[in-house]
């Protein structure tokens, strides 16, 4: 696949997984992401969703069927040296594990640096600046940069996770639960990053979580998942304002009653 083409779809084929031989975390699923989408994958814990995008990134490899990148399978691109980090550039996966993201006797500047400077490769003054109105945007102070991973909050660490992402100027970003351990305040200046340009630059989206509201207000449409298939897709207005399924109801209820008892 040639480095400079530009990112049309992402497609789950069939796709299964199954860990040992009795959990099927994930059950055959057909899905089609726009390389411009933005897409909510909704679900509790358990229901596969974090599965999910481990494999639209390849970080898990399906026991059946296959991810098409372009109409191509996966698999081949990551087998290529030239192809992989066309790909990697492309697709930039933000994990909800803010402490494996790092390496601990790295200072946070040069981990969240690394991967802009290995697949941009950017001039130095464009980075910094990028990285300064970014760093503006999500609420952290620059001095953040010059400690080590074990210093800093999991809410800053998660911060960071997804600055590092949008520094490589991927044209898909896949996050996994990045809202899930920060305070209110601080989410609504992730969600908002996430929603707005940056620098100009607006990636598609595909946005794993449990919590309903977020995934509203930062996608177009929505994939809710309940033991590793997904029950219903369609808009996310249409969803959250008239569910079809059963399940789908049963997340939007739960919502509203804990909205109740807060």
């Amino acid at each position: 696949m040639a480095g400079s083409a530009a990112l049309e779809s992402l497609r789950l084929d069939g796709v299964g997984k199954r860990f040992g031989s009795a959990v099927v975390a994930v059950d055959e699923l057909d899905l089609l992401i726009p390389g411009d989408g933005r897409l909510g994958v909704v679900g509790e814990s358990g229901s596969g969703k974090s599965t999910l995008g481990r494999m639209l990134v390849g970080l898990e490899t399906p026991t059946t069927g296959q991810v098409l990148v372009n109409g191509k399978p996966l698999a081949g691109i990551l087998k290529s040296a030239t192809s992989r980090r066309w790909f990697r550039r492309a697709v930039q996966y933000v994990s909800q594990d803010s402490v494996g993201t790092f390496e601990p006797g790295r200072k946070v500047f040069e981990s969240v640096t690394f991967a802009a400077r290995y697949l941009r490769r950017p001039s130095e003054t464009g980075l910094r600046d990028a990285l300064d109105e970014m760093l503006h945007r999500f609420a952290l102070d620059p001095a953040v940069l010059q400690r080590y991973p074990g210093q800093l909050s999991g809410g800053q660490r998660q911060r960071l996770s997804v600055i590092r992402s949008l520094l490589v100027e991927p044209e898909m970003l896949i996050c996994d639960e990045v809202t899930s351990a920060l305070d209110v305040s601080v989410q609504a200046r992730v969600l908002n990053a996430l929603k707005q340009p940056t620098g100009g630059h607006r990636p598609g989206l595909v946005f794993i979580t449990h919590g309903l509201p977020a995934c509203a207000f930062v996608t177009d449409t929505m994939a809710v998942m309940h033991r590793g298939r997904i029950v219903e897709s369609g808009s996310t207005d249409q969803i959250v304002e008239n569910p079809a399924a059963d399940y789908t109801k049963h997340l939007l209820r739960s919502y509203r009653e804990m909205i109740r008892v807060d």
